[in-house]
């Protein structure tokens, strides 16, 4: 990967974390009224929320492993299982990491 990937990367991060924060503040906002209601609809609201940032979580856990997964390299293992392994790993990669 060129340093320009790693700043796409670090850019679709640094924009999930700016949506991370946000749910993060309407779930705590959430909760806060739920301390103050009889009602459960804000208990509700800070449950979605909850989940809306673990789901926010998993894509930026997602994203890192994507940019692992295209800029792994060739093992150094001389062993012919290892290379048709990562052969097939390899081709995979090309099509998974190709520019749309």
């Amino acid at each position: 990967m060129s340093n320009g990937d790693y700043r796409a990367v670090a850019g679709r991060i640094k924009q999930e974390l700016a949506a991370l924060e946000a749910v993060a503040a309407r779930a705590g906002g959430a909760w806060a009224e739920a301390t103050l209601s009889p009602d459960d609809y804000y208990v509700d609201a800070a449950a979605l929320n909850l989940h809306g940032f673990y789901a926010g979580l998993e894509r930026v856990f997602l994203i890192v492993a994507f940019a692992m997964w295209c800029a792994m390299s060739m093992p150094t293992s001389s062993t012919r299982g290892a290379w048709v392994s990562w052969s097939r790993a390899s081709r995979q990669r090309s099509n998974d990491c190709a520019p749309n």
